[in-house]
C-alpha cells in the first residue's frame, strides 16, 4: 500500500483505533478489529501485485478479458451484490467517477456476487449504471481477488499492477482514484502501458500471494528511539499483548507508521498519537 493510501486508511479509522492507545478508553470489540487488520493487510498484500486474469461477458452481451484491456486502459473492478446497502450506496459516486472520465481510456466493470440475471438487470436499471456489468457465476473471479465480503473496489493502472484494493463503499471517488489513474493515463497517452504478452508472462512469475506470509511470518520493521519506547507501551486491543509481541495486520500497519515518523524523545505520548493517526503524513 502507497504511504499516502496508507495514511488514509488509519486517519478514516479513527473512532476505532483511538480507544486501542494509552488514553485507557475501552477498546474495540475483537471481531472489529480482527476486521481492521484484515483491511489494512488486504491493500497491503495486493498493492503492486500483479491481478489474476480473468474473463466474463456483460450483460451487454460483449465479452471482455482482463489481459486484453491491460495497459491500454485504466482498469476499475467493482464486485458488488443487489442486496448489499453499502454496494449501493456507492453506486452514484462509482457512476460520477465514471461519466467524468467517459472520454478516457478509463474502465469500470461492475461484477455481480453470481445472482440471477433479472434481478441484477433491474438494478442496473434502477441505478442507472453507465458501466458494463457481468455476473460472475460461482463467484469464481470474486474467489481469486480474495473477495470474501461487498462491495470491493480494484483499480489497476496502466503498468498492469493493482494500485488499490478497497474494501467497503467508496464515498469519494476523486479522492480515491483521481491522482492514480491520472499517472497511469500519462503512461498511456506515451504508450508505455504493460502489454498483454508482458502481463502474462510476468503473471506466471508472480509468487503466490500465501508466499508473502501472515502473522509472525511476516516482516516488522525495526523501530529506534522514541518510538520504540512508544510502541512497546502500547497495546493490541484483540490480544491485549504489548504491541511488539503482536503480529496482527493492524499492529504491522501501525509500526510501519512509526517507523516513518521523526519522533522528537522528549515528545508526550499524547502528541506521539495525535500524529500517529490523526495527522497526515
Amino acid at each position: 500500500m502507497p504511504k499516502k493510501h496508507l495514511a488514509s486508511v488509519l486517519v478514516a479509522l479513527v473512532a476505532a483505533v483511538t480507544a486501542f492507545n494509552l488514553l485507557a478508553k475501552q477498546p474495540p470489540k475483537k471481531e472489529e478489529v480482527k476486521d481492521i487488520a484484515e483491511h489494512i493487510w488486504e491493500a497491503r498484500a495486493w498493492n503492486g501485485r500483479y491481478p489474476p486474469d480473468f474473463e466474463t461477458s456483460f450483460l451487454d452481451g460483449a465479452d471482455f478479458k482482463l489481459s486484453d484491456a491491460i495497459g491500454r486502459k485504466v482498469l476499475i473492478v467493482n464486485f458488488f451484490s443487489t442486496t448489499c446497502l453499502a454496494c449501493r450506496s456507492e453506486m452514484p459516486e462509482l457512476s460520477r467517477f465514471i461519466e467524468r472520465h467517459r472520454a478516457d481510456p478509463v474502465l469500470m466493470i461492475g461484477l455481480d456476487a453470481d445472482e440471477k440475471e433479472e434481478v441484477v438487470r433491474e438494478f442496473i436499471r434502477q441505478e442507472k449504471l453507465p458501466f458494463p456489468v457481468g455476473i460472475d457465476h460461482g463467484n469464481a473471479i470474486a474467489d481469486s481477488f480474495r473477495v470474501r465480503g461487498r462491495p470491493v473496489t480494484v483499480l489497476i493502472g496502466a503498468d498492469g499492477k493493482v494500485a488499490i484494493y478497497e474494501r467497503g463503499a467508496i464515498a469519494n471517488a476523486d479522492v480515491v482514484f483521481e491522482s492514480l489513474v491520472r499517472k497511469s493515463l500519462e503512461i498511456i497517452e506515451r504508450k508505455e502501458g504493460i502489454d498483454t504478452t508482458a502481463f502474462v508472462d510476468a503473471l506466471k512469475r508472480q509468487a503466490p500471494l500465501e508466499s508473502l506470509g501472515s502473522g509472525p511470518e511476516r516482516g516488522r520493521p525495526a523501530l529506534a528511539g522514541r518510538a520504540k519506547t512508544f510502541a512497546a507501551r502500547m497495546f493490541c486491543p484483540s490480544c491485549r499483548k504489548p504491541m511488539p509481541d503482536c503480529r496482527c495486520g493492524f499492529c504491522d500497519a501501525v509500526f510501519e507508521r512509526l517507523r516513518g515518523m521523526k519522533i522528537d524523545e522528549g515528545a508526550q505520548d499524547e502528541a506521539v498519537l495525535r500524529r500517529l493517526f490523526l495527522e497526515a503524513k
